[in-house]
């Protein structure tokens, strides 16, 4: 039984071809209104009719090539979506009749899936006149799981959008159901992981539902670790029972035990401050330690805080068993967090590499970014990032009105400004108070520097501190970015249409030039391509920084090649390559550096301007002016 959605329709009319509506409701257990329905909301988004009704029933328009789902669908996706759905074996000839291609074809077609099904551990197979899939029965949910998240990209977090594929299940009263039994066995899942446990079910619902059972193998002892989650599957198992009339067999339920281990943490973190080690295997507690020392060492970073180290060890020991199970939480805001909080991310990229150096396997990209959401919440917490002003207040005493515009002025500002002084006797001097800015109520002599508010702190007046706060922070940025430039950038490292055909041949020639200058070691090319091959460093925005995840640079250097003509970087086109050197003795630096830089390019203008630089020095001072006001 196939689910309705719009994109599903267009498929099944795609293959089938001509179908009655009747055929159609049939198909998808729907009554032959909804489909009426579903073909009317299809056509009224094309400007011209995508499926024409026919007295014999629907068929897709041969001379309409718009796709609605504006995504390419494979002939070897369609392929094995119609065999994933079949119970048994179908006629090959049958088969090429109902895809409208040839013996040939279809050969060729098994061929071309069979290398992308090997990645699941499926295969077509092709014996004598019949074709069928083969593969344990989780390998193939995981492929209707990954085409899911292919076909829905970052929608797939939403609800509505699983509900849409899967017609006939009542999700929001799966997911408060869900919720509620993972609370009352102490568990917690957050947001983005509990969609992902929904659909997981719902594909196990519609396999079994079509008796596509796990083969029952020697169920696995549950121990004392697992209680919560074996009570929750159990649970969870006899709602399922109760409201579909699904019967989950014990396989399905170690299955689903499994499941919710990689996915849940325990609520109450109180209770496992008591007691670590009853809760947190000394393997994770262990690597914890280890991760968090080198993050020390290497970036000069104290991650010291004890419920971040419960949260983090718990999260390790999540990722540890999801990896061994070679399942991956998936995660649509990759793209976002890498584009926002660079630094961050780079950040949970070290962290992948030391496990993947203990696992002695890969750590998938979603789940580098699960791991940079546990980093960037710490530095949210700890303000590690934030920068203040430090501010002198002068308002003549009147009262209290002192002490009311400076706590009005702080909620404003809470993470800009600091007040460290406060004036109020109006002849004061302040010719040496040393501070980044003023504030006053009252005019001040025309060789002061200052910002004039109202003693009420209105809407305008909050108006004119932002725009001065921006402005000195601007101002601050200019002058740090001199500084970098004049430490680690020289003419020997610019360079304009330096055209290469691929990213690895401009990063080999970008490796070579910087030894030959004696700024890195000759093995300073893998470590690039080893820190590439974890993630891409391409933000988007037509920039790339590749760089080392090793501080081990002779001397820390910044290498522009700037290109009119985009080169494409994994899958983004990239016109700035900045390759980032550094020396250990300066990675403190390191942030500073790689904040500055990103926040500089973040500018559609500023690239543009950088582009037409037609030499270093016009190009310095583009990306000076960068930070302007």
């Amino acid at each position: 039984m196939k689910k309705l959605s719009e994109e599903q329709l267009i498929k099944y009319l795609r293959v089938n071809g001509l179908t009655s509506s009747s055929q159609l409701a049939h198909a998808f257990s729907v009554s032959t209104r909804t489909i009426k329905n579903y073909i009317k909301k299809i056509n009224a988004r094309q400007t011209q009719k995508l499926i024409q009704a026919t007295s014999k029933g629907y068929v897709i328009n041969q001379n309409e090539s718009v796709d609605l789902s504006s995504k390419e669908v494979s002939r070897e996706q369609i392929l094995t979506e119609k065999l994933i759905y079949l119970v048994t074996p179908i006629n090959k000839y049958d088969l090429a009749e109902q895809l409208f291609i040839s013996l040939s074809t279809l050969e060729r077609t098994i061929s071309k899936a069979n290398k992308e099904l090997s990645k699941f551990h499926l295969k077509i197979i092709s014996q004598e006149n019949s074709v069928y899939l083969s593969g344990a029965e989780e390998k193939k949910r995981a492929w209707i799981r990954e085409q899911f998240y292919h076909e829905t990209s970052a929608d797939f977090l939403h609800l509505a959008t699983i509900q849409a594929a899967f017609y006939g299940y009542d999700l929001d009263e799966l997911k408060l159901t869900i919720t509620q039994i993972l609370k009352e066995n102490n568990l917690y899942i957050n947001g983005y992981t509990l969609n992902s446990i929904i659909l997981h079910i719902v594909v196990a619902m519609e396999r079994i539902y079509d008796s596509n059972q796990i083969v029952e193998t020697a169920i696995p002892k549950i121990d004392a670790r697992l209680a919560a989650e074996h009570r929750s599957a159990i649970d969870i198992a006899n709602y399922i029972q109760d409201t579909y009339d699904i019967s989950l067999k014990e396989s399905e339920i170690s299955y689903m035990t499994i499941l919710l281990k990689s996915k849940t943490t325990l609520l109450n973190y109180a209770d496992i401050k008591e007691d670590l080690k009853e809760y947190i295997a000394d393997e994770s507690i262990q690597l914890s330690n280890r991760i968090l020392q080198k993050i020390n060492e290497e970036f000069l970073l104290s991650l010291d805080d004890e419920d971040f180290f419960i949260k983090f060890s718990l999260h390790l020991q999540n990722l540890l068993n999801r990896n061994r199970e070679k399942q991956v939480a998936l995660n649509p805001m990759t793209k976002e967090i890498k584009e926002n909080y660079p630094l961050v991310y780079d950040l949970a990229v070290f962290v992948s590499n030391e496990l993947e150096e203990y696992l002695g396997s890969e750590i998938a990209e979603d789940e580098i970014t699960y791991l940079a959401f546990h980093l960037g919440a710490y530095f949210e917490h700890a303000k590690i990032n934030q920068s203040k002003l430090f501010a002198t207040l002068i308002c003549p005493s009147y009262y209290d009105m002192h002490v009311d515009l400076s706590e009005k002025i702080l909620a404003a500002f809470d993470y800009e400004l600091d007040i460290k002084k406060i004036i109020t006797e109006v002849d004061a001097p302040i010719s040496n108070l040393n501070q980044e800015l003023i504030i006053s109520t009252i005019v001040l002599p025309s060789n002061v520097e200052y910002v004039k508010i109202t003693p009420f702190f209105n809407e305008k007046d909050k108006e004119i501190l932002t725009q001065a706060v921006k402005k000195i922070n601007l101002s601050m940025q200019q002058l740090k970015m001199k500084k970098i430039i004049e430490q680690y950038f020289s003419k020997e490292l610019f360079e304009k249409n330096q055209h290469s055909e691929t990213k690895y041949q401009l990063i080999h020639r970008m490796s070579t030039h910087l030894t030959k200058l004696n700024r890195v070691k000759p093995n300073f090319e893998e470590e690039i391509l080893r820190r590439e091959k974890m993630s891409s460093t391409s933000f988007g925005n037509g920039l790339a920084m590749p760089h080392s995840m090793e501080m081990n640079a002779l001397k820390t250097s910044l290498y522009f090649v700037i290109n009119e003509k985009p080169l494409l970087w994994d899958e983004e086109y990239v016109q700035i390559v900045v390759m980032m050197a550094m020396n250990k003795s300066e990675r403190k630096e390191f942030r500073k550096i790689f904040n500055l830089i990103v926040e500089s390019l973040d500018n559609q203008e500023t690239i543009e301007a950088l582009l037409k630089a037609a030499s270093y020095e016009e190009f310095v001072s583009c990306l000076v002016d960068s930070f302007r006001f």
